[in-house]
């Protein structure tokens, strides 16, 4: 929430681990982590005008590359990016 004076006095974090669909490089159970395209658009156009929210990816995904970083830049957006550095080169 933003206060009187326009310092951020809360803040809600978004964390997200895949965007669309998962490749078939990817373990199984990675797919119940990923959200749809159109879901993960509208949360942005949803989050757009609220300073007070905190986006980030975790594990380093392609999807994070691919969908999430120009849909992040269309409207002006950023986020964190945690990709897991064991993985740093592997397919997906």
């Amino acid at each position: 929430m933003t206060a009187s004076d326009g310092a951020v006095d809360e803040v809600i974090g978004i964390c997200f681990h895949g965007v669309g669909v998962p490749g078939p490089d990817l373990e199984p159970e990675a797919a119940e982590y990923f959200v749809s395209r159109d879901l993960f658009l509208t949360v942005l156009d949803a989050v757009a005008e609220h300073p007070a929210v905190d986006l980030t990816f975790d594990d380093g995904y392609v999807s994070d590359v691919a969908i999430a970083l120009p849909a992040l830049a269309e409207r002006g957006l950023t986020a964190r990016f945690f990709p897991l550095a064991g993985r740093l080169g592997s397919p997906g």
